[in-house]
């Protein structure tokens, strides 16, 4: 794939402190979005901050840091934030988030970021 083809997708930011987690959700997402993961809320937050080219932040409902500044990050660079978690109760700490329980498919994650992005299905 050519560096303008790889530019010119959406970009995910996937903020995951378990690299094999993180890695495998890149795995799910290359094909079609040009996915970054950063290991906490605090390299997320300076990401967005430079401007890099993001459409969606996917957050792992356990990270750490200053996560309440990711999230405001997030809102005042007006991009959808996906909070993931293997734990149904981690939702109760997110309200009004969207929230994808794991485990999830490849494709269920593609449809819910390619619905928030207005890609086709």
């Amino acid at each position: 794939m050519e560096a303008a083809e790889i530019a010119a997708r959406p970009g995910v930011l996937v903020v995951e402190d378990d690299e094999m987690v993180g890695q495998a959700l890149i795995a799910m997402l290359e094909d079609e979005f040009a996915a970054k993961m950063v290991p906490d809320s605090a390299t997320a937050i300076a990401t967005l901050q430079r401007g890099e080219p993001i459409g969606v932040v996917l957050l792992d409902a356990s990270i750490s840091g200053a996560v309440a500044d990711l999230l405001a990050a997030a809102d005042a660079a007006r991009l959808p934030l996906v909070v993931i978690s293997g734990d149904p109760r981690a939702q109760d700490r997110y309200p009004g988030r969207l929230f994808l329980a794991k485990p999830f498919t490849a494709e269920t994650l593609l449809q819910v970021l390619r619905g928030l992005m207005g890609a086709p299905p």
